[in-house]
């Protein structure tokens, strides 16, 4: 059995924080594309995108 040693890997740590930060830097631009053709649809549509989203 592994006696734990109470040290922390930092190098583990920090490429699972960088791994994180990449995966919600993708969906934060996902969001924004999704946004943008939310706008472009209300426009193409003649509707408020503004009204759209509160809609929700």
């Amino acid at each position: 059995m592994k006696q734990d040693t109470g040290t922390i890997d930092r190098d583990g740590v920090s490429a699972r924080l960088t791994a994180i930060e990449e995966r919600l830097t993708r969906i934060e631009r996902a969001m924004r594309d999704d946004l943008d053709d939310l706008r472009a649809l209300a426009a193409a549509t003649g509707l408020d995108a503004a009204r759209v989203l509160d809609a929700r």
